[in-house]
């Protein structure tokens, strides 16, 4: 490759080569050469010398250049030590490169390669929190939602999903926790003679999985994984080889799967990739070198709201999260039936289908692996072991990718003194939290309430004529935050700051240019923006059919699983909503 870049770009005259011969490239050809190391041009890159014609080489013109050389192309003691220090630098650009593609996969003083689980809110966003001090200076913070997800409230074990006896915990037979229960600690029983327990442990270690310190054990019924000695801080507990997993990059890919059109793989989001793959190795049955870890952990049913029926998702009182699944169930259906009439060949049935996808949604983390700079070679995949650990907000969580080893490794954020349970964490809101893993965690730091009908609002209340609020929402589409006026997203502490942004100009006053109001920050214009959010959340909070109250003593009550999800859901929203109310309240 190199001899070709080299031999294609003609010096700019004879004594004056092309770039290549500064950056070393072609030196490291004739360091190695030897059945040219008599010629003079060896000294240079004799590989250019042969792979192009003879009009079209660069380094002919420079080997003239040595007048030394005899007539029977032997270099003189001169051109020889030459030749010499050009290797030797040649060397030194090999080395250096060595030592940063080293340094570009060291984890002591770049960082770790973190992985992360899915999210549907891939940005990070920020919000501004009022003070009564000053509205014009109000402090900002930033707001990473696109992380991990966070701890459920007390039901820790996102494996709560499964409807059947596995590595999981198993719906119908749960009991309604009061609302004094914690967590457990140090209450984990070790899993020795769970067959399923025992088939997922033998299947990993054949499988070159390595872990350390740690055993699968029950906490309160719930399946976790367990210190069996102390671990401290940045010890390694579990490594993965490439081999182990399967995955699917965001980038196009090499289609794998024969039956499937390479049209609708080109087009299938990486998500749908995964679920493809996972559900080719599970229809090769015994055969395929992961089922091991499909029959003990995958489980067969789910409990999340997909599976919901209209009257439950009505009972959340919560219409972003309704028509979220709403929207989720057109789109996996859209994808099926272009499956099967692009694919015939493959066979997938619905439940399959779905199946694949909502293991994808709840069990694949994402993550660099392979790529050298930043986030190239982003990849989805099924994480034996780890996907076995339960989550808790707050832990600190280290997976990365060793890029010598080609293993990925979760180390220890925080010590664990032995027999206790060992967390990671993926803060997610609540919305991801009960759409796509199943649960509710209390007092969620990364929870948010979107409130939709601004607009509307505001054209009822006589500020904005519908003609200006087009206006207005055209200039706020050209700012980019048109999401931010649709849904008004709030916290205990304050609104996000685009959504500040977006009402901002939302209500700028008539025949002013809205743009200019973006980024004022003015005492005025900040109290005039969360006056008209309070009185949206207060129109919201009219329309519930139940108070926090009346839900909470619900919770004290037995009831069905999916209903105490309903309950616990509508319950963090609310103290959302009721927070932001009485922030703001004070300050106004």
């Amino acid at each position: 490759f190199f001899s070709f870049i080299d031999g294609m770009i003609p010096a700019s005259d004879d004594h004056h080569p092309s770039w290549p011969h500064f950056l070393g490239v072609d030196f490291l050809f004739g360091f190695f050469g030897r059945e040219h190391r008599n010629q003079p041009n060896d000294a240079l890159c004799y590989a250019a010398s042969w792979s192009m014609p003879s009009n079209r080489r660069p380094l002919d013109s420079l080997a003239t250049s040595f007048p030394e050389a005899d007539s029977s192309n032997n270099l003189s003691p001169k051109t020889n030590a030459s030749a010499f220090s050009l290797r030797l630098w040649a060397f030194g650009v090999g080395l250096c490169g060595s030592v940063i593609l080293w340094c570009s996969n060291c984890r002591l003083c770049v960082g770790p390669r973190e992985l992360y689980a899915p999210t549907s809110l891939p940005k990070p966003v920020q919000y501004r929190l009022p003070t009564s001090s000053s509205w014009g200076n109000s402090r900002t913070f930033a707001r990473q939602m696109s992380t991990w997800d966070a701890t459920p409230w007390r039901n820790p074990q996102r494996k709560n999903l499964v409807r059947r006896k596995s590595l999981g915990r198993d719906p119908k037979k749960a009991t309604n926790p009061s609302l004094e229960t914690a967590l457990p600690e140090t209450s984990g029983t070790l899993l020795r003679s769970d067959p399923l327990g025992l088939q997922f442990s033998t299947w990993a270690k054949d499988a070159g999985v390595q872990t350390f310190k740690i055993a699968l054990a029950t906490f309160d019924g719930l399946d976790g994984v367990m210190a069996t000695e102390s671990i401290h801080t940045s010890d390694l507990l579990i490594s993965i080889p490439l081999t182990s997993l399967i995955r699917s990059t965001e980038d196009a890919e090499p289609n794998p799967l024969p039956s499937v059109s390479d049209a609708f793989w080109k087009e299938a989001h990486y998500t749908t990739r995964l679920a493809l793959k996972l559900l080719a190795e599970q229809k090769t049955g015994p055969q395929s070198p992961f089922w091991g870890y499909f029959s003990a952990v995958l489980p067969t049913a789910y409990s999340t709201p997909f599976f919901w029926t209209e009257e439950r998702l009505e009972a959340l009182q919560y219409p972003p999260t309704a028509d979220a699944v709403q929207q989720q169930r057109a789109e996996w259906r859209a994808i099926h039936r272009k499956l099967g009439a692009t694919s015939p060949a493959f066979p997938c049935d619905w439940e399959e289908f779905v199946g694949a996808m909502s293991a994808v949604r709840s069990r694949s983390f994402r993550g660099d692996i392979g790529g050298l700079w930043g986030d190239r070679g982003l990849s989805h995949c099924m994480l034996p072991w780890v996907d076995m650990i339960n989550s808790r907000s707050g832990t600190p969580t280290s997976i990365t990718f060793s890029f010598f080893k080609q293993r990925l490794e979760l180390f220890a954020g925080e010590d664990v003194a032995e027999g206790q349970q060992v967390w990671i964490s993926y803060e997610k809101p609540n919305d991801d939290l009960l759409q796509f893993y199943g649960y509710v965690e209390e007092d969620n730091p990364y929870d948010v309430f979107d409130m939709p009908g601004m607009a509307q609002m505001v054209v009822d209340e006589g500020s904005l004529t519908p003609d200006m609020l087009q206006r207005r929402l055209s200039e706020i589409r050209s700012a980019g935050l048109t999401e931010f006026v649709e849904h008004v997203y709030v916290t205990k502490g304050g609104a996000y700051l685009k959504t500040m942004q977006a009402i901002r100009m939302l209500l700028a006053p008539a025949g002013e240019d809205a743009m200019v109001y973006k980024d004022r920050e003015a005492s005025d214009s900040e109290r005039k923006v969360y006056e008209a959010i309070r009185r949206l959340a207060m129109a919201t909070k009219a329309q519930w059919p139940t108070s926090l109250e009346e839900d909470v003593d619900a919770l004290r009550k037995p009831m069905a699983y999916e209903d105490e999800l309903v309950v616990r859901y509508r319950v963090e929203k609310k103290k959302i909503l009721l927070g932001f109310i009485r922030r703001v309240g004070t300050i106004l």
